[in-house]
């Protein structure tokens, strides 16, 4: 009689797990394929349409560090012609760089260390041709010598949060920086 008890008691036990083991298989196809069809119902070309939003912030941010690059240049080199290719025209900081350029050389003074260095902290499509990227800027000590290598002054280092806005006028191929403020 025990062994007998022993038997419909496996047996019991096997028949719990094979029912726990089939349920699970059943609710995991259940959550693969709801996932699926989640993931088909999105709206067609969306991923395309993300993958482009990154691609194309990828491309606005790194311009905006080529640029800061060439201004960084330009003021060492004083050479205001490097300013022309990388702000818009209606930019007040093509004029200021220009502005700054032509001090140096009249005052026979340059610019060391200058290097530019952001974080960026948030990017936005406005549209197809236009971008806003806030950023914090830094820059390190810059010394400020006389042609001749004598220091006038050292200009500390500074640390500014700044929204800028990169543009793509019509028939350029690259962004320009169109704008620059500092946020308080």
């Amino acid at each position: 009689m025990a062994s007998r008890r022993g038997r419909f008691y496996v047996g019991a036990l096997a028949l719990v797990v094979a029912s726990i083991v089939m349920a699970g298989v059943v609710i995991s196809r259940d959550s693969k394929s709801a996932s699926s069809s989640a993931t088909s119902s999105a709206p067609e070309g969306s991923t395309t349409t993300n993958t482009v939003l990154v691609s194309t912030r990828t491309e606005v941010t790194s311009r905006l560090r080529e640029i800061l690059a060439i201004r960084d240049r330009a003021l060492v080199a004083r050479n205001a012609e490097l300013l022309s290719d990388v702000y818009t025209i209606d930019c007040k900081c093509l004029e200021d760089g220009k502005t700054l350029i032509q001090q140096l050389r009249r005052e026979n003074v340059v610019w060391k260390g200058v290097k530019t260095r952001i974080d960026i902290r948030s990017a936005e499509e406005v549209n197809d041709r236009l971008w806003v990227i806030v950023a914090n800027v830094g820059t390190p000590p810059v010394r400020i010598e006389t042609e001749a290598g004598r220091l006038v002054r050292i200009v500390p280092p500074e640390r500014n949060l700044v929204r800028f806005a990169l543009a793509k006028p019509q028939n350029e191929e690259e962004w320009l920086l169109g704008h620059a403020s500092t946020i308080e």
